[in-house]
């Protein structure tokens, strides 16, 4: 059981490296809570293998300013989690989730961060137990420079996910594979990836904003690659983005991929794939259906990426 009310608390799991290592997973530090029955988690912020901001930010925890994080959660068999750093993710350039290199006009990043850096590349992984209810405004898997993994964790059979937000019943922004924070040039091995991975169970969300691949605001040449799959179950958003282009001199492709899996999935507004805003490289939106029940109120749009449908 954590309990704490403070806003600017945090549950961190991480270890540093003075070296990238092999395969970025040679120094992942674990929390194993899988032989538990019940996990109970009220907190500000639930980080994984985030880089820590150079100087300390308002109302923010100080994170160790390290290089190389990774890290690992393992989810006990039923958890309840309720993140208590509300509202949306403020600022540009992030100096409070991490990513030091982040100005102090940002004072707080997503409420849940898996796998996030500045300076050098961070992996993190979360995975779920048998029953799960998480209670977060933000989340974000995988952001600046790093790879990050949300799955259920494969011990334990006919997994569920229950998932809203704290400030209203939805969760404001579920950001996946996000680069936009970083505005400086990136070459290929500081690629950003997020993968979501529902299939193995059923899920029961609400979110206003989801976005999958959100590129860079530089001209570098790391590609941002943001997948989810889901399983059975229940998915509710307003907005669904599939690949999401913010600079038209980025160097590399931004592409974003949804699988449904015998999901009903309802969109209240739109699924835009490809959002384009010029350039040589046009980011990808695929949306791939097998099995699931899909009902888009304002239709699925083409803004000029590349996009697919299956």
């Amino acid at each position: 059981l954590i309990n704490t009310t403070n806003a600017g608390s945090a549950l961190l799991v991480q270890q540093a490296s003075a070296t990238e290592g092999d395969g970025h997973t040679t120094h992942l530090s674990t929390l194993d809570l899988s032989g538990l029955d019940n996990f109970n988690a009220t907190v500000g912020r639930v980080l994984v293998a985030v880089q820590g901001q150079l100087t300390p930010v308002a109302t923010q925890v100080t994170i160790p300013d390290i290089f190389y994080p990774e890290g690992t959660i393992l989810l006990a068999k039923t958890n309840l989690i309720q993140t208590t750093q509300l509202g949306a993710i403020l600022g540009g350039q992030d100096g409070g989730n991490g990513a030091g290199q982040g100005g102090a006009a940002s004072l707080s990043g997503p409420a849940i961060v898996i796998g996030d850096a500045s300076s050098v590349e961070a992996t993190g992984i979360l995975e779920l137990g048998q029953t799960n209810a998480i209670f977060s405004d933000t989340i974000c898997v995988g952001r600046l420079k790093s790879s990050g993994t949300l799955s259920f964790n494969t011990a334990f059979s006919l997994p569920f996910v229950y998932l809203r937000g704290v400030s209203s019943n939805r969760v404001s922004a579920f950001l996946v594979a996000d680069d936009s924070h970083l505005s400086t040039s990136t070459t290929g091995a500081s690629a950003c990836t997020g993968i979501v991975d529902f299939s193995a169970g059923t899920a029961d969300l609400m979110i206003d904003t989801l976005t999958i691949a959100t590129g860079q605001q530089g001209n570098g040449t790391a590609p941002v690659t943001g997948i989810v799959t889901f399983g059975g179950g229940i998915v509710n958003v307003n907005t669904v983005n599939l690949g999401y282009q913010n600079s038209a001199a980025a160097a590399a492709i931004t592409q974003g991929t949804l699988n449904l899996n015998g999901t009903a999935l309802t969109v209240n507004n739109q699924i835009v794939l490809g959002r384009s805003i010029g350039g040589s490289m046009n980011p990808t939106g695929t949306l791939n259906l097998n099995g699931a029940a899909v009902a888009v109120a304002n239709g699925i749009v083409d803004q000029s990426g590349t996009s697919t449908s299956t």
